[in-house]
C-alpha cells in the first residue's frame, strides 16, 4: 500500500508526540503506531497498537503515568479537536483510563487526572472533585464554566420561541458562574467568557422576568419592554 505523501491539520498532533517519545524504548511500538498513522497506513498503525497495548498496558504505574502525561499535555497543546489519532479507544480504555484512576487514588490532592478525566472523558464528577481540591484551579475552572455556559446556551437557543430548560434551575446557574468568573486569572480570557455569559443570562433574567409578568407572548413583552428575547439561532421547524 502507498503511503500519503501530505500532512493535514490533524497530523500535528502525530508529530508533535512522535517528536516527544523518540528514544523512550517502552514507546517504540506506540510511535510506530503514530508514524503509521501520519502515513496514513491505518490498519498496520493498529497491529503496531495491539503488540503496544500488549506490552504497556501491566507496565509499572510510574511509568504509565508519565506516558499519560505526556499524551494529554500534548493535547492540551494542539487542542482537543486534533488529537483522536494520538488517542485511539483502544488506549483510552486499556491505558489511560486505568491510569487516570489509579493516578487519582493515588495522588487525592493532585487536580490535574481528575482535570484530565472530565476533558477528555466527560467524567463530570471527577470535575467537581479537581474543584473541591482548589476552586481556583484554572483549567478545571475553565472547564467548568464552559460547560455552564454551554448548557445556558443550550436552554436559551429556541428563544423566543420556547425555552429548553428549567428556568429556576439556570437562574441558580447564573449565579454559580457568576462566581467562577471572578475567579479566572487571565484579563482577556475573562473579557471573552463574560461577553458570551452576559448574552445567555440576560436572556434567562429577562425570560424569568416575563414569566413573573403573567403576560402571554414573550416576543411581544420584550418589544414592549425593550427587553432582548432573541437568541439569534436560526430555527427550522418542520411539520408533516
Amino acid at each position: 500500500m502507498k503511503a500519503q505523501t501530505f500532512f493535514t491539520t490533524k497530523d500535528f498532533a502525530l508529530k508533535s508526540i512522535i517528536e516527544k517519545i523518540s528514544g523512550n524504548e517502552n514507546l517504540v511500538h506506540y510511535k510506530k503506531y503514530c508514524e503509521k498513522r501520519l502515513a496514513g497506513l491505518r490498519k498496520e498503525a493498529f497491529a503496531e497498537l495491539s503488540v503496544f497495548l500488549k506490552d504497556f498496558s501491566d507496565a509499572p504505574f510510574e511509568a504509565r503515568r508519565l506516558f499519560v502525561d505526556i499524551l494529554l499535555s500534548n493535547a492540551d497543546s494542539v487542542g482537543e479537536d486534533l488529537t483522536p489519532a494520538t488517542l485511539p479507544h483502544p488506549l483510552n480504555e486499556q491505558v489511560i483510563k486505568p491510569t487516570l484512576d489509579e493516578w487519582a487514588k493515588k495522588e487525592r490532592e493532585n487536580y490535574l487526572p481528575l482535570y484530565w478525566s472530565a476533558k477528555y472523558f466527560y467524567d463530570y464528577d471527577a470535575l467537581e472533585h479537581a474543584l473541591a481540591i482548589n476552586p481556583a484551579e484554572q483549567k478545571p475552572l475553565l472547564l467548568a464554566i464552559e460547560r455552564n455556559i454551554n448548557a445556558l446556551y443550550y436552554s436559551t437557543h429556541h428563544l423566543p420561541d420556547y425555552y429548553c430548560g428549567n428556568v429556576d434551575e439556570d437562574m441558580l446557574l447564573v449565579c454559580k458562574v457568576e462566581e467562577e468568573i471572578r475567579l479566572v486569572e487571565d484579563n482577556e480570557v475573562k473579557k471573552a467568557i463574560t461577553a458570551d455569559f452576559l448574552f445567555y443570562s440576560t436572556l434567562i433574567r429577562n425570560y424569568h422576568e416575563w414569566k413573573l409578568s403573567g403576560e402571554k407572548d414573550f416576543a411581544v413583552w420584550g418589544a414592549k419592554n425593550g427587553k432582548q428575547v432573541s437568541s439569534n439561532v436560526s430555527s427550522y421547524y418542520y411539520t408533516k
